[in-house]
């Protein structure tokens, strides 16, 4: 079992815009490229990156 675990996310604020960029991600697009473009969080700029996480680590569910 993994003791780490990687996070990514793309935070957008409205359906039609997620529904998009699930229809991209499955044809296959980078989804680095996509955050940097989309998303409205923070994490956007390390291509929608939470980072790594460590088994324990409180609230990562590992």
């Amino acid at each position: 079992m993994a003791r780490t675990a990687s996070a990514l996310h793309i935070l957008v604020k409205d359906k039609e815009l997620a529904d998009d960029i699930i229809v991209k991600l499955k044809k296959g697009a980078q989804f680095d490229v996509l955050a940097k473009k989309h998303s409205t969080c923070p994490s956007a700029k390390k291509g929608g990156s939470l980072g790594e996480f460590q088994k324990g680590d409180h609230g990562t569910g590992i």
